[in-house]
């Protein structure tokens, strides 16, 4: 077969793979991206096998094996770190380290994705990289990194993505519209889209809407033992039960999200959906004093409910602006800030302006004395390391 064939069928067979990925048909999507593997390297063609070994590292994410999904990825930077589309892989590998609550080791990778993708003009590398990010920043800070994806790629799941960051910047309203949006083409949504409606719906506290959706997702992971994605849902499940008043169907669905959650170590999807479920993990957790893996998702728990830093004039630090004085006694500059917190420096000038206003200082170096002498910088330093 001639190198230009290999090459159209590897492309053809991973568009295909995607789709079906996308559909939640994982059985499909992981026999065609094993073909289209097979003929990119049979054809020597990098960039299909990089694409290939990316989404075949998200079906097994979807199937819930974590620890293959990081070999899968780590064996495609090992073949081809030197190609900028490898940063994909990078975003992959950020994920799974996000997974398992390794935040410094998450940026480490995303940061590597942007390089690459800046450095060889690679644009889904910086698509997949902003969207990523958006878990390891506010709320409104991700939604400024997914305006920017935008502006790249017309990629439609973008918009659903934006929704979920307006939801949880709290623009509900906003989101609301996203999803009317969704009615007109309901039969053509993602597995995705349709989670982000039910997240949607409940916050509208639609609950009745909100289980149709859920069941319907659930009962489709199940049969498509696509157990990741079945954890993420029973989470949600449990949410909906508790709006309704129905404590002990929460609880079983929290118990049965652990688990699955258990063999591979799930932290963050505990950990991202906040308050309801760390109450009902809380509960689950005195009941069962021997379970150890719930015992360490509470103490995650426990961490990142961090107290904002209460300043001697009755002010409080945010945990960005507890970031932002840490790095500014450390005399960093608005563009390194910018850069090890991923952040625009427009951003971080408005870090530092609320910063200046609550320490009643007029400059960077009146800033940090004040903190410095009054021993606030010495808490801060100490949250930072909590966080």
């Amino acid at each position: 077969m001639p190198e230009t064939a290999f090459s159209l069928r590897a492309e053809m067979l991973l568009n295909v793979g995607c789709a079906y990925l996308e559909s939640g048909r994982i059985a499909q999507a992981h026999s065609t991206l094993t073909e289209a593997l097979r003929l990119s390297r049979t054809g020597q063609q990098k960039r299909a096998e990089i694409f290939a070994s990316y989404f075949l590292g998200k079906v097994s994410l979807a199937q819930g094996r974590l620890q293959q999904a990081f070999m899968q990825y780590q064996e495609g930077l090992h073949s081809h770190s030197d190609v900028p589309i490898a940063g994909v892989l990078h975003v992959g590998i950020a994920e799974i380290d996000y997974e398992r609550n390794d935040l410094e080791s998450a940026k480490r990778h995303l940061q590597d994705a942007l390089h690459a993708g800046e450095q060889g003009g690679e644009i889904k590398p910086l698509v997949y990289a902003n969207i990523a990010l958006g878990s390891l920043l506010t709320p409104q800070e991700a939604v400024q990194r997914l305006e920017y994806a935008t502006s790249l790629t017309s990629w439609t799941l973008l918009y659903a993505w934006q929704a979920l960051w307006w939801l949880r910047a709290g623009h509900t309203s906003m989101a609301s519209y996203w999803l009317e949006d969704t009615r007109a083409h309901e039969a053509q949504l993602s597995e995705f889209e349709r989670l982000v409606q039910a997240r949607i719906l409940l916050v509208l506290e639609r609950c009745e809407d909100a289980a149709l959706v859920l069941d319907s997702l659930q009962a489709n992971a199940l049969e498509s033992q696509r157990h990741g994605d079945v954890i993420r849902i029973l989470l949600l499940q449990a949410q909906r039960k508790k709006t309704q008043g129905k404590w002990d169907e929460a609880l079983q669905c929290v118990a049965q999200a652990v688990e699955r959650g258990e063999r591979e170590g799930y932290i963050r999807t505990f950990l991202d959906e906040g308050e309801p479920i760390y109450q009902l993990c809380r509960h689950l957790a005195n009941q069962h004093p021997e379970n150890r893996y719930l015992q360490q998702i509470v103490q995650q728990f426990m961490k990142i409910v961090l107290q904002p830093v209460l300043l001697p004039f009755g002010e409080t630090l945010s945990q960005r602006e507890v970031e932002v004085l840490q790095l500014l006694a450390e005399g960093a500059s608005n563009q390194e800030i910018a850069g090890k917190l991923f952040l625009t420096t427009g951003t971080v000038k408005w870090h530092v302006h609320n910063i200046f206003g609550k320490l009643d200082a007029k400059n960077r170096t009146q800033a940090v004395n004040k903190a410095r002498g009054s021993g606030l910088l010495g808490k801060v330093q100490r949250e930072v390391k909590r966080m």
